[in-house]
């Protein structure tokens, strides 16, 4: 057998790192968030370092909400006007993905690498991986937001307007997992644990003051029991759930309550003792958070 010497093996892997798209070196654990923008100022979506270095990753989007990766590294964002999802490569091309979803809002892929979307208008839609569209279930009324899938692929999605989570499974059978009010953001832990943050402003009473109703982060296990994991969180006005491989959860705070400044918009850090910290802001209406895997 012909041996080959280590120049070669250094020379090959320089020759193909050269070829990779810059970003495809981004590293693993980053965390992305999508900003909503307001009144002229466009939406974009930011690539966070661990320690909290931000850099643009696309900009100029009319209104991005839901974000999440899939298995290869490509991210997945919901465009709210017109109704899309696209998708970036790791170098940031972006292509189309879907259209005509009405204002799709959580995002989140099962085993089989169907991406599932949550049109905040009550539908749940899903995209097979060769792009067919199809409607899993519409509910009329419902202000659909969060979503998250399990470890056995069952799908739950957060409904604001009715303060309940919907859980649907593959079997086909759709039921309410949990009542929790004004519901929003969706994310499980490594334990199986699913983690719903509350948004006052979803709340048809708006009341930013009452720490009931808003700025509530609930912990669910498996069986249904519910805890309170954090209270009084940000400015009230929660959006998306992501943790990162530490059990640190990320929490997007949209920043309108706060006098409905929009550049008060931030991320939340919460380790799992419960240590809330400001982990980036200044950029305006935070609205998902989601982890390079």
């Amino acid at each position: 057998m012909k041996k080959i010497s280590l120049k070669t093996v250094l020379t090959l892997g320089a020759m193909a790192a050269a070829l990779m798209p810059i970003r495809a070196n981004a590293n693993p654990g980053d965390i992305y968030v999508s900003y909503n923008g307001h009144a002229a100022i466009r939406g974009t979506i930011y690539d966070y370092a661990p320690n909290g270095t931000g850099t643009l990753f696309a900009s100029g989007l009319n209104g991005p909400r839901g974000i999440t990766f899939d298995g290869a590294g490509n991210l997945f964002a919901s465009i709210g006007y017109p109704g899309t999802v696209v998708k970036f490569a790791p170098d940031g091309t972006q292509s189309p993905v879907a259209s005509g979803l009405g204002f799709p809002e959580g995002l989140g892929f099962d085993s089989n690498s169907n991406l599932y979307v949550a049109a905040s208008g009550g539908t749940l839609y899903k995209i097979a991986p060769d792009g067919t569209v199809s409607t899993v279930f519409s509910i009329t009324g419902a202000g659909f937001f969060g979503l998250a899938v399990d470890g056995v692929d069952n799908v739950y999605v957060a409904d604001a307007a009715a303060g309940v989570v919907y859980k649907f499974t593959p079997r086909g059978r759709l039921s309410t997992f949990a009542s929790v009010p004004a519901a929003i953001g969706l994310a499980f832990d490594s334990a199986g644990n699913l983690f719903v943050s509350t948004s006052c402003e979803a709340f048809p009473a708006g009341n930013c003051t009452d720490p009931t109703i808003g700025g509530r982060i609930v912990k669910i296990t498996p069986r249904g029991i519910q805890t309170t994991f954090a209270s009084g969180v940000g400015d009230g006005d929660l959006r998306g759930l992501a943790f990162d491989a530490f059990g640190n959860l990320f929490v997007a705070d949209l920043g309108l309550a706060a006098g409905h400044d929009p550049s008060l918009g931030m991320v939340l850090k919460i380790t799992p003792t419960g240590l809330v910290s400001v982990f980036a802001s200044g950029v305006s209406n935070a609205e998902f958070v989601t982890i390079q895997p």
